[in-house]
């Protein structure tokens, strides 16, 4: 997997990765977790996040997996 560019990732540019398989849902759930953890102690900024965001990103990255490879 290769760094996720937060700072210049678009929603254009996120989709096209996750299509293209660059990384996975729970990967950029996992960069943003992490950004939202490291910058928040400064900025304060998040009044709260999804306890399942994770959990939903990997459900999702199974559901993509098995439709990949349903496909002929």
């Amino acid at each position: 997997m290769e760094q996720i560019n937060l700072k210049s990732l678009t929603i254009t540019k996120a989709r096209e990765d996750l299509l293209a398989g660059t990384y996975s849902a729970a990967d950029l759930v996992r960069a943003y977790q992490k950004n939202i953890e490291e910058k928040d102690k400064e900025i304060h900024a998040y009044l709260g996040l999804y306890d399942n965001a994770l959990k939903e990103a990997e459900k999702f990255d199974l559901l993509d997996l098995a439709a990949k490879q349903a496909l002929p």
